[in-house]
């Protein structure tokens, strides 16, 4: 995994973690563009997303930050989806 995603993944709080890992996996709507806009607040990740030479490798991109979001989310013990009790 690149460095720069290794080192924002691990820096997420859990609540922004999760909510990365569920727009990238499901990808539903404006999840895409939801989770490019959160990205785009790092600058170092921001650079890294621009550098993307065509839509393929921006895709791959958020492909290799999806899978970290959900390695972290299993390290963490995260849960992407919570059912409520009935």
């Amino acid at each position: 995994m690149n460095a720069i995603i290794a080192e924002y993944v691990l820096n997420l709080s859990d609540d922004n973690l999760r909510f990365l890992a569920l727009r990238l996996s499901e990808q539903v709507g404006s999840d895409l563009a939801d989770a490019l806009h959160f990205l785009s607040h790092n600058q170092k990740l921001d650079a890294l997303l621009t550098a993307a030479d065509t839509a393929v490798d921006l895709y791959d991109l958020t492909d290799e930050i999806c899978d970290g979001l959900l390695k972290e989310c299993d390290r963490r013990q995260i849960e992407l989806y919570e059912f409520a009790e009935i």
